[in-house]
């Protein structure tokens, strides 16, 4: 992600609007996208291309974030 200079200027633009934005060097097994109002998880964590992704609204399920 880091290697190439439209991402990272993506990552920048991100910030500047107050995202916050973490990298890690291992891969995250299932991916997953959350912040303190959503979250993004895969529906088949095994293939998370085929079967879509599970969007999360809850907070009682976010209050961990």
């Amino acid at each position: 992600m880091l290697d190439d200079a439209l991402n990272r200027a993506y990552l920048r633009e991100l910030t500047a609007y107050g995202a916050q934005v973490r990298v890690t060097v291992d891969v995250l097994e299932p991916p997953v996208i959350m912040d303190a109002r959503v979250a993004m998880v895969p529906i088949d964590p095994a293939d998370s291309s085929r079967q879509g992704d599970l969007i999360i609204h809850r907070p009682s399920l976010l209050a961990a974030s």
